[in-house]
């Protein structure tokens, strides 16, 4: 059994992708103040996470939030290394093989392109790590 991380529920705003477009663009029409490292965008396809990232799991039914080394676990993943981490690994997951959750990915770039009818959680202000 994993040991998951709860949330706060006021970390994140849930904002929803209307259109495909940049994650900067997106956050700013939605009027965030947009800051690189804030954006968690839903995984909708398999992908490569590279391992200084951050993983939030959603339940689907529940709406709770899981973060920590538990969920990197639960996916796979190694645990979290920073930047200059000599070990970095990145690892590819499919979000099809998560039933209960839906799998948010930390993005730490200004043009990511969101794709439309997927969610984004936005860290709000005043959330201190």
């Amino acid at each position: 059994m994993f040991h998951l991380i709860p949330v706060p529920r006021d970390r994140f705003k849930t904002l929803t992708v209307d259109k495909r477009q940049s994650i900067r663009e997106f956050v700013s029409r939605k009027k965030c103040v947009f800051k690189t490292g804030r954006g968690f965008y839903q995984l909708t396809k398999p992908e490569l996470i590279q391992g200084n990232k951050e993983i939030v799991l959603v339940d689907k039914i529940s709406g709770d939030t899981f973060t920590g080394s538990a969920v990197r676990k639960m996916l796979g993943l190694p645990r979290k290394m920073d930047k200059k981490s000599i070990q970095r690994v990145d690892v590819r997951i499919a979000p099809q093989y998560f039933d209960i959750y839906y799998v948010f990915v930390q993005s730490t770039s200004y043009n990511r392109i969101l794709m439309p009818n997927t969610k984004l959680l936005y860290e709000v202000d005043g959330w201190d790590k």
